[in-house]
């Protein structure tokens, strides 16, 4: 009660391509996109955060392109990349390629192709940006936050996203228990908020309707991770946990 929190979506770009899921619409039809951003602001959204792949990955880069002109149109709307590792794995799995400098190009190309728009999400005047397992590579961040332009804030992952090299804060994700697809993750974000509240940073925290990835196609041979919905009830209860840690006096950002 009384939460003046921003709320963000995670928003995936890359349906319409044949190698994700058939779910009948594209992420470059401009009319289903401002459908999307409709739907979402008669919802109390705020925005979106894009899984961003970086410039060579041409359709995705193309629909968050189409998302930021839409975005543009709208008042109180915005929208940020986040940097998924997927956009370095090429150079990552190449002898040689130099990782650290694959992702400050991507970087700048986002700061000269999406930080000057007036729709995009910042903090303090300085553009945001996100980082979802790109740790999986070796990565010189003292590097990157020399070489990016633009003077972006970093936004990390998970608890030990606020103690993570150039960190500017942290965002909180789902954790499904391969164990008890039961488990709601609720004592995840417990730990997440109560990391967050002496952490100094900037802290974004999460909400779920739940998780199931036994149909995405690149799951391979590995087991399916599986978080059940509830009838709506793992979205209340992960949504309800911010509330133990934050008030209308004590605002989560």
């Amino acid at each position: 009660s009384g939460a003046a929190t921003n709320l963000y979506v995670h928003f995936m770009p890359w349906f319409g391509q044949s190698n994700h899921l058939n779910v009948g619409y594209s992420s470059q039809d401009t009319t289903e996109i401002k459908k999307q951003v409709d739907d979402m602001m008669t919802r109390g959204i705020d925005g979106v955060v894009i899984d961003w792949y970086g410039p060579n990955f041409t359709f995705e880069d193309t629909s968050t392109q189409l998302m930021m002109k839409e975005a543009a149109t709208r008042t109180g709307f915005v929208f940020a990349v986040m940097e998924d590792v997927g956009a370095l794995n090429q150079c990552g799995q190449t002898v040689g390629c130099d990782v650290t400098q694959n992702l400050i190009n991507d970087l700048n190309y986002a700061n000269s192709t999406y930080f000057f728009s007036p729709a995009y999400m910042t903090l303090a005047g300085r553009p945001v940006v996100f980082f979802f397992n790109v740790d999986q590579y070796t990565i010189d961040w003292t590097r990157v936050r020399a070489g990016v332009n633009g003077n972006p804030v970093f936004i990390f992952a998970g608890t030990g996203g606020f103690t993570h090299a150039q960190s500017d804060g942290a965002f909180s994700w789902i954790a499904p228990n391969a164990s008890n697809p039961d488990d709601e993750g609720t004592s995840y974000l417990d730990s997440f908020y109560t990391t967050a509240q002496s952490s100094g940073g900037y802290v974004f925290g999460s909400a779920y309707a739940g998780f199931n990835n036994s149909l995405a196609p690149w799951l391979g041979s590995n087991p399916a991770k599986i978080m059940k919905q509830h009838c709506g009830q793992t979205w209340m209860d992960s949504l309800a946990v911010s509330g133990k840690h934050y008030s209308s006096s004590n605002q989560l950002q």
